[in-house]
């Protein structure tokens, strides 16, 4: 999956980096979003075409479940999101926020998704962050 950073994550890591304040990510959950949502709106921190789905809510996704190696951080867990319990309409773009619903990362899916009543997950390995230069 393409993967980008939002702006509030450059922001905050270019502040961090040559600002020299203090960066804490907290708790981060990734969230889904509709095929009417643009890449750009994630980017610019835009949640408006977030799932409204019955049963839906975000997942909380552990530090732990990340392997970083050679600039790559690669999901070791499932994530796993709430059994749909009624349309939530076709799934094409993921994010990782913090706690605020700020976007740190962002990304399409290979192909949309139509959700109703089961479960999406993405599979060990099915997600890659990479910061590219």
């Amino acid at each position: 999956m393409a993967n980008a950073m939002g702006d509030y994550l450059e922001n905050a890591l270019l502040n961090h980096v040559l600002g020299g304040t203090t960066y804490t990510p907290g708790p981060i959950y990734a969230a889904l979003f509709t095929d009417s949502c643009t890449l750009a709106e994630l980017e610019s921190g835009d949640l408006g075409d977030e799932i409204a789905g019955t049963n839906y809510s975000r997942v909380e996704v552990p530090f732990s479940s990340w392997t970083i190696s050679n600039g790559i951080a690669t999901n070791n867990t499932a994530i796993t999101f709430p059994t749909a319990t009624g349309t939530w309409g076709n799934i094409r773009f993921m994010a990782l926020l913090n706690s605020n619903g700020d976007v740190l990362f962002y990304g399409q899916l290979g192909s949309d998704v139509p959700i109703t009543d089961n479960t999406f997950s993405f599979n060990v390995g099915a997600l890659s962050i990479t910061i590219d230069s």
